[in-house]
């Protein structure tokens, strides 16, 4: 499972490096912190 989440996070930067909307309410390193507490959760509940 932690190659997997390695995997999701990476991608996860490579996305918001590429594109990532102005308009959201938030920066772009708080929403990669809450978007991989959220991958985290989903794996240990998936586990």
């Amino acid at each position: 499972m932690g190659c997997l989440f390695g995997g999701l996070l990476v991608a996860l930067l490579i996305t918001m490096e590429l594109w990532y909307p102005a308009a959201l309410p938030f920066e772009q390193y708080d929403f990669l912190f809450i978007m991989a507490i959220l991958i985290q959760a989903t794996l240990i509940v998936a586990a």
